[in-house]
């Protein structure tokens, strides 16, 4: 795991560090896409779902923490499968699936819970308390499970090496989208043979 604090998606992957930095390197114009009227009135009662640009510190309360982080991978995961099933559509229709279809779409399914648990971790290394990190605790798994989830996508693996194998569509893009294609590539390449190793430490291992 990459520490579990964010700074783009720095938590197991991150893909969304890379991903940002190429939109800072390349002048990404990613439009952000506004909360539901929903979400910005559950916001309202809980601090960590307020989208503003300075986190609400103060506010955060332990009991916050669940709700917030529940509600937040619930509208990341809606947004990956939306992704997902654009990204295959694509590859079906036999199109190269666009740089900003994948970097974009990543990014603002990330910013979901990219927020609200980066402010968790921060209080909780410099405001602790028992609540609080009981609360970080049990949310902790959910968020690396998504992650996880994210980082070993088949749909958006095949949608950055399309876009790798497309001559014309690869030579288009900066010296930045390029190396963020090939880290989120070679990223996925590597959970996979991980994910392979431990199935294999697995079987080896005698029974009980």
């Amino acid at each position: 795991m990459r520490g579990l604090t964010f700074a783009g998606r720095v938590l197991l992957g991150g893909s969304a560090l890379a991903v940002g930095a190429a939109h800072a390197l390349s002048g990404s114009r990613l439009a952000h896409a506004q909360p539901p009227a929903a979400a910005m009135r559950m916001s309202a009662a809980n601090p960590l779902l307020d989208r503003s640009f300075f986190p609400r510190f103060a506010d955060v309360r332990a009991e916050h923490v669940a709700p917030a982080l529940d509600a937040a991978l619930a509208e990341a995961s809606a947004r990956l499968d939306s992704l997902e099933a654009e990204v295959e559509v694509e590859i079906a229709a036999g199109r190269t699936p666009s740089y900003a279809l994948l970097a974009d779409g990543i990014e603002l399914l990330e910013e979901c819970y990219a927020g609200p648990w980066r402010t968790v971790s921060h209080l909780k290394a410099t405001k602790d308390c028992e609540a609080l990190r009981d609360a970080h605790a049990a949310a902790q798994p959910k968020v690396v499970e998504f992650d996880s989830r994210l980082g070993q996508s088949r749909a958006l693996y095949r949608g950055w090496e399309r876009l790798q194998a497309d001559g014309a569509a690869w030579a288009a893009l900066t010296p930045a989208q390029q190396r963020v294609a090939e880290l989120q590539i070679l990223g996925a390449q590597l959970k996979a043979r991980a994910r392979a190793r431990r199935a294999s430490a697995a079987r080896a291992r005698p029974p009980r």
